[in-house]
């Protein structure tokens, strides 16, 4: 084929894509890239989202990499409107301490344009926990004993690392990123969702925090969603295999399916409100 007729075929194949592709570009030069950073203690799902917003639903059919996270990692994402970056925060203690700091100051210069803070109502991980073997295990504690313990502490660690990293910033700034809120594990508080409605948006001890800082910042529009979501419905296991929460009965494949379509769109509206694509 001529060089003429290949140029042709490809223009009748693309022809529709370019003034789409053109307004990427404008995106782009206006803004640069698109930069949001996802924070969360250990365990609650960070990569496993950044897997699912990269390579869509494909990625959760993968098998379960519960690597733990050493330092900041950069991915690049987008899609039909925009090239963007996401940025992985190391959820563990030592390395919130370590690294978060960095990553708020660059919030604070105005180089991110959102934030996803995952949490997932203390349902962190065990897989590579051997909860005999851990601090707040007593001698004669039955699973559930431990679990209740477990699941409080993982509680307060996503709420003093919020309050702690991520509330003194938003209130020092005159233009904040908006904050996507994901409680993920779905699948395994599905039967205390009104419970978990409560404490994060409700009048609960979550929600009690972001109001304050809401009243603070109300001038400033600060913008917050919240979606519920399972990337993988899977029981809560430790290293060794010990079943410590089973899936909730009842809990569906369609309602998960469902809320993964939502995080995308609800992140995407986000993102295009905040640059203000209007197309």
């Amino acid at each position: 084929m001529s060089i003429e007729g290949t140029t042709f075929k490809w223009l009748s194949k693309n022809l529709a894509k370019i003034p789409q592709f053109l307004k990427k570009i404008i995106v782009r030069i206006k803004y640069g890239k698109v930069r949001i950073i996802v924070f969360g203690a250990g365990g609650v799902g960070k990569t496993t989202f950044k897997d699912y917003v990269i390579e869509g639903k494909r990625a959760l059919l993968e098998p379960v990499k519960h690597d733990e996270s050493y330092d900041v990692e950069y991915f690049d994402f987008g899609n039909d409107d925009f090239w963007g970056e996401l940025i992985i925060t190391p959820g563990q203690s030592k390395r919130r301490e370590l690294h978060w700091p960095t990553l708020v100051n660059e919030i604070v210069k105005g180089d991110i344009n959102g934030i996803v803070y995952i949490c997932s109502y203390g349902c962190h991980s065990m897989r590579g926990i051997d909860h005999k073997r851990h601090d707040l295990y007593k001698d004669g504690d039955t699973n559930a004993q431990f679990l209740k313990k477990y699941q409080q502490s993982c509680l307060e660690t996503e709420l003093q690392a919020f309050q702690k990293f991520i509330v003194p910033m938003l209130l020092g700034m005159d233009s904040p990123p908006w904050v996507l809120f994901l409680i993920s594990k779905q699948d395994l508080w599905w039967s205390e969702r009104d419970k978990v409605r409560d404490y994060y948006q409700q009048g609960g001890v979550f929600d009690l925090a972001l109001r304050k800082l809401q009243e603070q910042q109300e001038h400033k529009q600060l913008k917050i969603e919240f979606c519920n979501v399972c990337f993988r419905a899977e029981n809560l296991e430790t290293r060794n295999g010990t079943v410590m929460m089973p899936i909730s009965k009842g809990y569906t494949d369609q309602e998960r399916i469902g809320n993964l379509d939502k995080v995308l769109k609800v992140m995407n509206d986000m993102i295009r409100a905040k640059i203000r694509i209007k197309w």
